[in-house]
Order: C-alpha cells, then structure tokens, then sequence
C-alpha cells in the first residue's frame, strides 16, 4: 500500500479518531444503561460525535477530488 500524503493522512487520523470516540462512548452508554443510569446525555454526544464523523468522510470524498486532477 502505497504512503499516504501529509495532507490525506492528517484527514484519515482525524476520522479515525473521531470514530474510536464514538466506540467509546457506545461502550460507555451501554456500561451505565445495564446499570439502570439515565444515559441522555451520552445519546447527546453519540449524535454529535455520528455527525462528525459524517463530516469527516464528506471531507476526505471533498480532498480526494481536489487530488483526482493531480498525477500521483
């Protein structure tokens, strides 16, 4: 796999990033409902956290395009 450029890898981490936080706040929100928590809050920052990510990819689709007319 060939390497990423400084200006694609720096979108690919921040996506990925973005993406570890919403498993983790998954697992968090899961943990404290089995124990009967009011997980409002965590159902707040999960949907904030999926638009992120949403964000991110239309990003990435955005620079991949700005890279389509340059020759690798």
């Amino acid at each position: 796999m060939a390497k990423q450029s400084p200006c694609c890898s720096r979108l690919t981490s921040k996506l990925h990033h973005d993406q570890n936080n919403l498993r983790v706040l998954a697992q968090k929100a899961a943990y404290h409902s089995a124990r009967g928590h009011n997980i409002e809050r965590f159902k707040v920052l999960i949907a904030k956290e999926k638009a992120l990510i949403a964000r991110d990819r239309e990003m990435i689709a955005e620079h991949e395009a700005q890279h389509a007319g340059v020759a690798a």
